[in-house]
């Protein structure tokens, strides 16, 4: 197994280089969200087994809690397919190389939600439809902390009613799998929850920063949240605290709340 920390978004091939010519060959790819960026990979676990064996089973024990185990199972024939997960694995494909039941490949892979860490682990099972050589590799993706803000940039020093607020808000870890929310009911008594709009500049395909390229890491992990203040708030001038909160594919979030100053018309 391979695998590439925050890809690109939108379509791309997978290319694999083997040391020397095989026949047949198959190849499969799958993406992930709400993944650590920078160390996804918990446990990893292996085996394989002989002709006499018609299921292929392994242990893995987490070393993270709210983590999902991925595997692959790679069985000689066509006849091993299609297969058979057991418990709780949710299958994601199930094929084979073509139809020759000695020189194909049959194909599988699934996942497993592993909400509790340690223990007894985690049993990986998969059955063949016929008994062949097989191999079967199983890892650990650690769940991505709950985002963490780098910076919060207001666009003015100070706002009246009917100013539009601009805030551009920096998540660590170039993290773009986040909604972003903010409560101005602080600074506008006319505020409705959702009133804001939030733009996620790492996704949205617009050359943003204006250096010729689009959804590229200096883009991403950058959100814009922009509200219009009412022209009949009756908020005094003062600093007012907003609370900015992004909450990520798998419902982590984190709150932050700068200050932003109301002056009069």
């Amino acid at each position: 197994l391979w695998y590439l920390v925050n890809p690109p978004v939108g379509s791309a091939d997978v290319i694999v280089h083997f040391a020397s010519s095989v026949n047949p060959s198959g190849i499969a790819a799958v993406n992930f969200t709400g993944v650590d960026q920078s160390s996804p990979i918990g446990e990893t676990a292996g085996n394989d087994g002989i002709s006499t064996l018609v299921a292929t089973a392994i242990n893995i024990v987490t070393d993270y809690a709210d983590s999902l185990i991925f595997g692959a199972v790679s069985a000689r024939g066509a006849d091993t397919a299609p297969f058979g997960p057991h418990g709780d694995i949710t299958e994601l494909w199930d094929d084979a190389t073509d139809s020759d039941n000695d020189d194909d490949d049959g194909l599988w892979g699934g996942v497993l939600e592993a909400p509790e860490a340690g223990g007894d682990g985690y049993v990986f099972e998969v059955e063949l439809t016929s008994g062949d050589d097989w191999a079967i590799v199983c890892i650990e993706l650690k769940a991505a902390p709950a985002p963490t803000f780098r910076s919060i940039t207001k666009d003015k020093l100070a706002y009246k009613d009917g100013d539009t607020i601009s805030l551009r808000v920096t998540l660590a870890d170039n993290n773009t799998a986040c909604t972003l929310t903010a409560d101005f009911s602080n600074i506008d008594d006319q505020y409705v929850t959702g009133a804001e709009d939030f733009d996620n500049w790492g996704t949205d395909g617009v050359d943003n920063n204006g250096d010729g390229h689009i959804n590229e890491p200096a883009e991403q992990g950058v959100y814009v949240i922009t509200y219009p203040i009412s022209t009949v708030n009756s908020i005094g001038d003062g600093s007012y605290s907003v609370p900015v909160t992004a909450t990520d594919g798998v419902g982590n979030s984190t709150s932050y709340s700068p200050p932003l100053t109301l002056k009069p018309l």
